[in-house]
């Protein structure tokens, strides 16, 4: 590259790895917080505890759904660095075809 600079695919590659297994790690602890049942009578006597339980309900609804989409957004981020790397990688190769092809 230019002005000394340097792309290492690897690198972005083993990132974008990482970034994947902190999605799938995401996705096992939204399995598990999801899989957390409380039972309608929890709040006991408390006043209004039907509509706190359905709030507990619909806040866990909620945080279930966003850690879901936490594990798509992380999932998504990963495709940058590695179309990036996969881009550098093919560039790389046909700058290596083109001086092949010259020194014939």
């Amino acid at each position: 590259m230019q002005a000394g600079y340097r792309v290492h695919p690897d690198a972005l590659h083993t990132y974008a790895t990482a970034i994947d297994r902190a999605a799938d790690r995401v996705s096992q602890i939204t399995s598990s917080i999801g899989a957390i049942r409380v039972p309608a009578d929890a709040f006991g006597k408390l006043p209004d505890a039907d509509g706190l339980f359905r709030s507990y309900e619909d806040h866990a609804d909620t945080d279930v759904q966003d850690c879901k989409d936490l594990a798509d957004i992380l999932r998504h981020t990963a495709d940058g660095p590695t179309h990036s790397a996969l881009h550098h990688e093919d560039s790389e190769q046909v700058t290596v075809s083109s001086i092949q092809d010259i020194q014939r």
